[in-house]
């Protein structure tokens, strides 16, 4: 099955969410509606597959009051269940989740707010699925967007793109790598040096690389045009002549 953003597939109203088979021709469900009132930025499928996470900036979903994060089957109707982190935004802007990253009973979220699980968070939280509450040991914090998180294959961090300036109190243009056991930023991967301008907004990993792309044209002062690539395991920038004319 594939989840789908948008106001309208095959010539059936649906906003902002939807669910289509990944085989055959791609068939809508057609009881499977949970309605979002406003842009869904970020699906995450529990382990076992039957309940979907959902981030964005939509107030309500599933004909239920939700605020940027909810919880629903991926069966069946999609009907929520009670699981509600609450975020809450920062003044003049509505709580928005960007990105989420799940590994055991761990939610890594990332996005736009000041508070979210009953606790003060910005931009970055480790929710825990079986109460909705934030992790009280895991604090990193960035000062701006946070708008993709890949956890390394190992799980024992995760990678962070945004707009921010600063992660865990310290200077981080862009992008951070953060330990999952602690909230400690990792050695030799805060200096990409994207530059206050840029911003990453997309990280894929494949055996030892790291890929990230968005808004750059350099990085540790070198030309790189909106897509980089760095060692998994040291952080060190690889001589890579891919580039874009633009955003990814």
């Amino acid at each position: 099955m594939a989840f789908i953003d948008g106001n309208e597939i095959a010539g059936v109203s649906r906003n902002y969410i939807a669910k289509v088979s990944a085989s055959g021709t791609g068939a809508l469900d057609m009881n499977w509606n949970p309605d979002a009132d406003s842009i869904v930025s970020s699906l995450m499928l529990s382990a076992t597959g039957d309940k979907l996470y959902a981030g964005g900036d939509f107030k309500r979903i599933g004909g239920v009051n939700r605020t940027g994060i909810a919880r629903m089957d991926s069966a069946g109707n999609g009907q929520l269940d009670a699981w509600d982190p609450a975020p809450v935004g920062i003044p003049g802007f509505i709580a928005s989740v960007r990105t989420l990253a799940l590994t055991g009973n761990s939610l890594y979220v990332g996005g736009r707010f000041a508070a979210i699980g009953g606790q003060n968070r910005n931009n970055i939280a480790r929710l825990s699925t079986v109460d909705a509450t934030a992790d009280s040991t895991w604090t990193p914090d960035s000062n701006k967007w946070v708008r993709v998180l890949l956890l390394s294959e190992d799980g024992s961090r995760i990678h962070v793109g945004g707009e921010f300036f600063t992660t865990g109190g310290e200077h981080t243009l862009s992008f951070a790598s953060l330990e999952t056991a602690s909230d400690n930023l990792v050695a030799g991967f805060t200096d990409l040096n994207i530059g206050e301008a840029g911003s990453v907004n997309a990280l894929a990993r494949h055996a030892s690389d790291l890929y990230f792309g968005g808004d750059f044209v350099r990085v540790n002062g070198q030309p790189q045009f909106f897509l980089g690539k760095i060692d998994a395991a040291t952080g060190q920038l690889q001589h890579w002549g891919a580039g874009f004319d633009g955003s990814v």
